[in-house]
């Protein structure tokens, strides 16, 4: 007797499907070339995304920058210290609250977030030529929309999906970055 094969419930309807199938391949696609870009240069693609952050928000707590890549501060601190070592970034104690350490961009630091900020943007121009400027609008107006609605606050934030039970209040915790890559793929992609 053979066994029935019952199709999983559809999650999303097809332009839905489609918009998350293209997403998340160009995002694949540029998280690689950015990293490619970086390592290019002898750095690491969060010592990239640091110094691209420094350059268009100004200084940042150490705390801000290891949350905003979802690692640990003892993890972080070695990405730091070769920034620092290079000549990059600088840290510095902040001024009201001397327990806390900003990172700032050096000169050195801003000319190379600057060049590869033009690398990747001359990148994304050659990318975009050709597409109807409509278009282009019209694909950054969903993203922002869809962005919008990612708010934690939001119940669909969760993992479990609307009206699953949401986390205790605590510490937040980090999955490993295999694990929150993992969460990207698609079933079957390797």
């Amino acid at each position: 007797m053979t066994a029935r094969v019952v199709p999983a419930p559809r999650l999303l309807e097809p332009p839905q499907e489609r918009l998350w199938n293209a997403l998340t391949g160009a995002a694949r696609r540029w998280i690689r070339l950015s990293r490619e870009e970086a390592r290019a240069l002898g750095l690491s693609l969060p010592q990239l995304s640091l110094l691209g952050a420094l350059r268009t928000r100004g200084p940042l707590p150490v705390s801000q920058w290891v949350e905003m890549i979802g690692s640990t501060p003892s993890a972080a601190t070695g990405l730091l210290d070769r920034l620092e070592s290079e000549g990059y970034v600088a840290r510095a104690r902040g001024g009201r609250d001397r327990r806390q350490v900003l990172i700032s961009l050096t000169p050195r630091g801003r000319r190379l977030a600057e060049r590869m900020e033009s690398q990747l943007r001359h990148r994304w121009r050659v990318y975009s030529e050709g597409v109807p400027p409509a278009q282009l609008e019209a694909a950054a107006t969903v993203l922002e929309q869809i962005v919008g609605r990612m708010d934690p606050a939001d119940p669909c934030a969760s993992s479990h999906g609307p009206g699953a039970p949401t986390a205790r209040p605590g510490p937040a915790r980090r999955a490993s970055a295999p694990l929150r890559a993992a969460r990207f793929r698609r079933p079957g992609a390797s």
